[in-house]
């Protein structure tokens, strides 16, 4: 049972899928903080939302890269 939620846990999708977490996380909480001179490009929540939009795009990519692979490699 322990090595089956490892397996899930590392796996490419589980991977991939706590990396855009973190990443959303880390836009959300620490954007407003970050600045490149006097701009701020994720003080509004709107920034932050298209930015967090992004990293699901581009999760959600690479998981049907994962699982394009995994029934391609299955097939043969």
């Amino acid at each position: 049972m322990i090595r089956r939620f490892f397996r899930i846990l590392g796996s490419g999708i589980s991977i991939t899928l706590m990396v855009a977490l973190g990443f959303s996380l880390l836009v959300w909480f620490l954007g407003p903080l970050i600045s490149i001179g006097e701009s701020v490009p994720w003080a509004s929540t709107l920034s932050r939302l298209i930015t967090i939009g992004v990293f699901v795009l581009l999760a959600l990519t690479v998981i049907l890269i994962i699982v394009l692979r995994s029934a391609r490699r299955e097939k043969t």
